[in-house]
């Protein structure tokens, strides 16, 4: 199917994108332009004072009907933005949501039974939201971060420790935190049968598990579900490294003569 395109030149801050199923991707533009990709229907594309609204036809309809999932038209929207925002705003029912590359300073992710991924973004705080979905977070560096889901799992990789402070809530999904360099983490466990698991030593304080130094601060809320916290090895963050190194040249964003100098240092 042709993909179709509206480019959006009018000055933006704020992104605001409602939908019922399919899925959607906000990632980095390559050119710093606002670009939206959709498949069918063009959805409703306003601009007013800075705000940009994406609102494809049949969400509200099948808002107010949450049983009848097929209430709303499935669309794949795709939007390349520049950078930075100062709002990114995603509500839907059933639809994927994908972010990635961007730095924003204020992020709400809802979906009722969708997955939502988030890869290397950068924003002062975040709220994300599911009923079933599971959460995947990469590479993600949030100084103030709300994760909430009923049934799904949730997966933080390539997690930095940092004086930030997380809240990750789910009733029966299982929690994963991959940890890059030291684990300074405080992790504050609220569960009734779940238990947490970790591959480095820790220390216990009631209901605190403290590692490192406790610079940044989680607490995690759960039923039933299981905590598990790993530390990368050395080889596992020199392969990852390398596979950032040639994606960078995949992309054409590193040259292959500073690829193999990077790569050649690193072995």
């Amino acid at each position: 199917m042709e993909r179709k395109s509206i480019v959006i030149e009018k000055h933006v801050n704020e992104v605001h994108i409602k939908l019922t199923s399919g899925a959607v991707k906000v990632v980095k533009s390559s050119d710093d332009s606002f670009k939206l990709f959709f498949e069918e229907n063009a959805p409703d594309v306003r601009i007013d004072n800075g705000v940009l609204s994406i609102n494809v036809r049949g969400y509200e309809k099948g808002l107010l009907g949450l049983i009848n999932f097929g209430s709303g038209p499935s669309e794949h929207l795709e939007l390349h933005v520049p950078t930075h925002l100062k709002l990114l705003q995603i509500s839907s029912i059933s639809a994927d949501i994908e972010v990635s590359s961007l730095s924003f300073e204020h992020g709400t992710l809802k979906t009722v039974s969708g997955e939502i991924k988030i890869d290397g973004c950068r924003a002062q705080s975040m709220e994300i939201k599911t009923v079933s979905g599971d959460i995947e977070l990469s590479t993600v560096d949030v100084q103030r971060l709300a994760v909430a889901s009923a049934s799904g799992d949730i997966n933080v990789d390539k997690l930095e420790c940092r004086e930030y402070d997380w809240l990750l809530s789910t009733v029966s999904g299982d929690m994963s935190l991959n940890v890059v360099g030291l684990p300074n983490i405080r992790l504050s466990l609220k569960s009734t049968s779940g238990d947490i698991s970790s591959n480095v030593g820790y220390v216990r304080r009631g209901n605190e598990y403290i590692f490192g130094d406790g610079r940044m601060k989680i607490v995690a809320s759960t039923v039933s579900g299981d905590v598990r916290l790993k530390v990368m090895s050395k080889k596992e963050r020199v392969e990852e490294i390398e596979k950032r190194i040639l994606r960078l040249v995949a992309e054409g964003k590193l040259s292959y003569e500073e690829a193999k100098q990077m790569l050649q240092e690193l072995s």
